[in-house]
């Protein structure tokens, strides 16, 4: 069972997983996925880095937190790729 207090960050994690099955079904372009990313990912990513991460490398869950961290900054960077043309890391 999940803490409670990660429930809204689970909900965060579906509503990706559904914006990554309209990216794949070419539902939304990279302006509405600009748009998703600055109004869900942006402030959900914020707070596992500054919540979420360090409570991690404190009880010895460092590899989980950079796992994750790396995972942000990849997502990152394919959006920044897709905005700048290379249209296959969205994918």
């Amino acid at each position: 069972r999940r803490d409670l207090r990660l429930q809204g960050l689970s909900s965060d994690h579906h509503a990706a997983l559904v914006l990554a099955r309209r990216i794949e079904r070419g539902e939304v372009d990279v302006a509405g996925v600009r748009e998703r990313f600055d109004a869900d990912l942006a402030p959900h990513f914020a707070i596992e880095e500054e919540v979420l991460l360090p409570a991690l490398r404190e009880v010895g869950e460092a590899t989980l937190a950079e796992r994750t961290s790396h995972d942000h900054d990849t997502l990152r960077a394919h959006l920044a790729a897709a905005e700048a043309g290379a249209l296959a890391g969205l994918a």
